[in-house]
């Protein structure tokens, strides 16, 4: 879930790979590339840490369909009508 890793040409060669030819139908691959997860951080009450790893960003696209127009919906609940978007 890190798209920007190829998206982004400057970051393509952040993804590295080496490959060890062990036989006619059989390598060694590995692949390397710099991983990041997001994590929040807050300090509770009494002093301690509290860490809460966050859930992906929506993937490039994903809300497309908001573009068609109609409800948006939060929560079950209907808070407004887009209209369509055609441009």
């Amino acid at each position: 879930h890190q798209p920007e890793l190829l998206a982004n040409p400057a970051n393509r060669e952040k993804l590295t790979f080496e490959v060890d030819v062990l036989g006619d139908s059989l390598v060694d691959l590995a692949i390397k590339m710099p991983l990041s997860e997001r994590v929040l951080v807050t300090r509770a009450a009494d002093g301690s840490v509290q860490l809460q790893h966050l859930p992906e960003p929506p993937a490039e696209g994903a809300h497309a369909d908001t573009l068609a127009g109609g409800a948006l919906v939060a929560d079950g609940v209907q808070i407004a009508t887009l209209p369509a978007i055609t441009e």
